[in-house]
């Protein structure tokens, strides 16, 4: 299993003049590796973003992938 964070900024040496300043995104995501079957590895992951693209949106995400081992 897994926990991560990540944060992201903008440095306001890169607006165009007269714009506000955009917020901080943040991000958390867990994720784990199960092993459902003796050759087949499942992996889920759950994101959460706050602040998508510098905006006052929020966003979840969720999904999966597979490895199958021979």
């Amino acid at each position: 299993m897994s926990l991560g964070y990540v944060r992201n900024n903008l440095s306001s040496q890169f607006l165009p003049v007269g714009m506000p300043a955009w917020r901080t995104e943040q991000g958390v995501e867990f994720n784990a590796l199960l092993d459902v079957l003796p050759m087949v590895l499942l992996q889920p992951v759950v994101q959460y973003y706050a602040n998508v693209g510098g905006g006052a949106e929020r966003a979840a995400v969720f999904g999966f992938r597979t490895k199958v081992e021979f």
